[in-house]
């Protein structure tokens, strides 16, 4: 069984224009360690961009559903895997996606311990070198893709240790011969060389649509008999460098190969004289010392044992009587009766002679000085053997013991608190940081769950299923919202990036990052205009923002309650006031002499003005008279009633935004029948309606709902929507359709940014 299995991908790093090709490897996520590793070498012949979704999709496909299933079933799990590919292409050629068909080779490899599993479709190529013998691993191309079956039939075998496996896609023979491939690739002696041969034969011939896959599978004698190889997984071939290097190498170091057989000749001979030196010489020399040292260590043993042990044992013996007499334990029975001690005898100079200055470890051996007791005084054996008298109980000395050590009992019970404090905050924290690393394993396992559900959604926009695809994301990004925490808010927000931006696509959403702020008015809380030429109030002040400058404020006598504009030219403002009292504004303010009726917004169209008034159920229509206006008329003529009106727009039909979202549409005074369609989830519905922005210059109808600007055509179905994140609230906005730009108001700020 190999011990390591190693890997080297050989790729490009950009797309190529013509095709889709690449090569990946799909390792088993870290609770499945035992499925083994997929491999992928997929080209899709071609220059359709829907090529690298289909070449994506058959990949991620087939990794998702192996690694689903059950550790012990490997060609089981790549069976069902590879029909779940073949379903998914099935699905995709419903939905208009047949490029791929008859483009599309692949080989699809996996290992699992030592056992290969393999499947492709259309032409590639691959090699199994054992035993330094190359031989094909299929001899014939696969069968070409379809709709109905692609990947038909698994080729399954064993790998030994130390095998190598190249793979390589379909244009290998239109840059070199098999003859060149087999001496320059296949016959390398070290999965490195190979590598890098390979690498420079497809620079050498400008060959960067040939990729390429080489895996060895090492075993642990390998391992230990040689360095290991610090070999990198991806050699990308597009990448700069020497082509002619490796393959120069190659043939050099063959050379050299030849030159160092000539020099081993030499060696071989001038070893063998050595040899014979050695046998006649060296060899007899070294028997005879061996005997001579082994004749003198039997003799020295022999003089051991019969001469040196038996002093050891004698002194040692001596030495032991002494001490057990030291040691021996004696009663009062046993003691003899008191007489006067006699000088303990001293060593003379004769004995003193008789001892050996040396003992056999380095010591004298009797240099313990004196083993007999020093002589005892009569005193002293009287009171040795004195009998002890009871006790008395003295309650002086029992309180004073007591006052002494009356701490201890406080002090050892403040001491068990401690310890109990101790342990149990230990336990606690062992308690916290178990439950911590479950709740980790438990949100990281969530993640992988949305993760395959963001590959399923994509799968899901591919086959035009937009239903499923936004509603599967709408779940991820609902379930990212559970799982922030400091360990995997980085996986967090790359997930809900990617979910977000899918999406987005699916619901035809922009989000507004080119904004550049313009102005600012104290108060601001309406804007309109037309062009560049923008008019911005607050309550009581009024400034113009004309070629991205903000003129001086204007104060007004009184209360602006609305700002619209005049679509004539030159652009020209008009003010409603709480007055009320309408100001049709150029430089400045001009007051419009005419009876001016209570409202709550204005719209012009041609040279007529609009005045919204939902408290009378009513538009007042304010017609062009001469130089100046006549008094106003009642425009609903059917008894349509409007009390929830906050804002109206004019192209020639009136369109009244409701504060429940909806719009009624008039016509000629009377409404017709009209409603918003297929806004997309998850916000299908206008919940904070501001304003609404048409004129009859524009395709199309505007409204401000929180942050976000819908997009309707004038039939009043969906068309497009703009978000913005990174700015407050959006109070006010106007849209030049001509420019393709977006005045905001938020706050006191004004703001413009490109539509696209």
């Amino acid at each position: 069984m190999p011990d390591r299995l190693r890997f080297i991908k050989l790729t490009n790093r950009s797309r190529l224009a013509d095709r889709y090709l690449t090569v990946q490897a799909k390792q088993a996520p870290e609770s499945s360690l035992d499925q083994g590793t997929i491999f992928a070498l997929v080209e899709i012949e071609g220059a359709n961009s829907s090529n690298y979704k289909i070449g994506q999709t058959v990949i991620n496909t087939l990794a998702r559903a192996y690694f689903r299933g059950e550790a012990n079933k490997p060609a089981e799990n790549f069976e069902l895997a590879l029909k779940q590919v073949n379903e998914t292409l099935r699905l995709a050629v419903q939905a208009g996606e047949t490029d791929w068909i008859e483009n599309l080779n692949a080989a699809l490899i996996l290992i699992v311990k030592s056992q290969l599993h393999l499947t492709g479709v259309g032409k590639n190529y691959g090699w199994l070198i054992r035993n330094k013998k190359s031989s094909e691993i299929f001899e014939k191309s696969w069968p070409k893709a379809s709709s109905n079956k692609t990947f038909s039939s698994i080729l399954t075998g064993q790998v030994e240790p130390n095998d190598r496996l190249v793979f390589v896609s379909s244009g290998l023979f239109d840059i070199t011969t098999k003859s060149e491939f087999r001496k320059f690739i296949l016959e390398q002696p070290s999965t490195a060389s190979l590598a890098n041969n390979f690498s420079e034969l497809v620079k050498l011939k400008n060959g960067q649509w040939v990729n390429g896959l080489i895996l060895d599978l090492e075993s642990e004698e390998s391992l230990s008999n040689r360095p290991i190889e610090n070999l990198p997984e991806t050699l990308f071939l597009d990448a700069s460098g020497s082509a002619k290097f490796g393959i120069m190498t190659t043939r050099i170091w063959r050379g050299t190969q030849k030159a160092m057989g000539n020099f081993g000749i030499q060696a071989k001979k001038l070893g063998s004289e050595t040899q014979t030196k050695i046998k006649d010489d060296l060899l007899p020399s070294g028997k005879k010392s061996l005997t001579q040292t082994k004749t003198w260590s039997e003799k020295q043993l022999s003089s051991f044992k019969t001469s040196t042990l038996p002093k050891i044992k004698e002194r040692s013996h001596s030495l032991l009587d002494k001490l057990k007499f030291l040691t021996k334990k004696h009663t009062p029975a046993e003691s003899p009766a008191p007489q006067t001690a006699e000088p303990e005898p001293k060593l003379n100079d004769q004995t003193a002679t008789q001892l050996p200055e040396q003992g056999l470890i380095g010591q004298a051996v009797y240099a313990i000085k004196d083993y007999a007791r020093e002589p005892a005084s009569k005193e002293t054996k009287i009171k040795e053997y004195k009998a002890v008298k009871p006790t008395k109980f003295d309650l002086n000395k029992i309180s004073m013991y007591l006052n002494r050590y009356r701490w201890r009992p406080w002090a050892f019970a403040g001491l068990a608190i401690i310890l109990i404090v101790f342990f149990g905050n230990s336990l606690r924290m062992i308690s916290n940081q178990r439950s911590s690393e479950a709740d980790l394993a438990a949100k990281n396992a969530e993640l992988t769950r949305l993760e395959d559900l963001l590959e399923e959604a994509k799968l899901a926009r591919i086959f035009n299923q937009p239903d499923k695809a936004a509603n599967t994301l709408n779940e991820i990004i609902t379930s990212l919202a559970s799982l922030e925490s400091p360990e995997v808010a980085e996986q967090v927000a790359d997930i809900r990036q990617l979910a977000q931006a899918e999406l987005d696509t699916l619901t035809n959403t922009t989000r507004l990052t080119d904004i550049t702020e313009v102005g600012t008015l104290t108060g601001a809380t309406y804007l309109a205009g037309l062009a560049d030429r923008i008019f911005v109030a607050s309550s009581n002040s009024l400034a113009r923002l004309e070629n991205n400058q903000l003129s001086d404020p204007q104060s007004t006598t009184d209360q602006i309650t609305d700002l619209s504009f005049f679509d004539d030219s030159p652009a020209t403002g008009l003010l409603l006031t709480n007055k009320p009292q309408l100001l049709k504004i150029n430089d400045n303010p001009e007051e419009i002499e005419v009876e001016t009726q209570v409202g709550k917004a204005n719209a012009t169209f041609f040279n007529s003005i609009y005045t919204l008034a939902p408290e009378a159920n009513q538009i007042w229509k304010y017609a062009a008279a001469g130089d100046g206006f006549g008094n106003p008329s009642p425009y609903i003529v059917d008894g349509s009633e409007i009390p929830k009106a906050i804002d109206l727009a004019v192209d020639g039909d009136i369109f009244v935004l409701n504060s429940n979202g909806t719009i009624f549409k008039f016509t000629s005074g009377r409404r017709q029948n009209f409603a918003l369609t297929d806004i997309p989830e998850p916000k299908d519905t206008i919940l904070n309606p501001k304003s609404i922005e048409s004129n009859k210059d524009d395709s199309f109808i505007y409204i401000l709902d929180d942050n976000r600007i819908i997009k309707f055509d004038k039939s009043g179905k969906f068309v497009a929507q703009y978000i913005v994140d990174n700015i407050g609230e959006i109070d006010s906005f106007t849209i030049d359709e001509a420019q393709g730009l977006i005045f905001i108001l938020s706050g006191e700020k004004i703001y413009r940014s490109p539509l696209n």
